[in-house]
């Protein structure tokens, strides 16, 4: 999960990385506004397929053919997209969380990533259905546990 979607660390670091060929981008906005879709597009490295969808569509293509085959990474806008997608029937096994918004109703966590009481909530939620929640902002920071910063938090 990453608010700013498909970027450089994203592009450079996590996709040859991991050997990515489809990148699965879950977001409500960017699935229904095609000049955002365009522009996604245009941060795809080549030999990389791009697939955009809402929430509900991608819990649905899921339950469908889980996106195909090849190495898969799905990247959604947030916190509550996520979720709504986990609700929805996406069933996956961990959770990176690479950059959320800060804004002053979010507890700062690191860097770029912080957190409000309704997402710590939803991750909560999702750790207790074994998901496996890991923060970490580049594929060369350090990868901190959900279970470590959910100690931290005041809510």
């Amino acid at each position: 999960m990453d608010n700013r979607l498909i970027h450089g660390q994203v592009a450079t670091g996590f996709i040859g990385k991991l050997g990515v060929g489809k990148i699965v981008v879950i977001d409500d906005k960017t699935a229904t506004n095609e000049f955002a879709r365009d522009v996604l597009a245009l941060a795809v490295p080549p030999g990389v397929t791009l697939e955009v969808y809402t929430a509900a569509q991608a819990a649905e293509v899921w339950k469908k053919d889980q996106f195909g085959t090849g190495t898969v990474m799905v990247i959604a806008k947030s916190i509550p997209t996520v979720f709504q997608a986990f609700e929805g029937g996406f069933a996956f096994s961990s959770l990176m969380i690479g950059g959320t918004a800060i804004a002053p109703d979010r507890k700062k966590i690191e860097g770029a990533i912080s957190l409000n009481a309704e997402e710590a909530g939803m991750l909560d939620q999702m750790a207790e259905k074994d998901i496996k929640i890991t923060f970490q902002q580049t594929a060369q920071t350090r990868i901190t546990s959900w279970h470590e910063i959910r100690k931290r938090l005041p809510f």
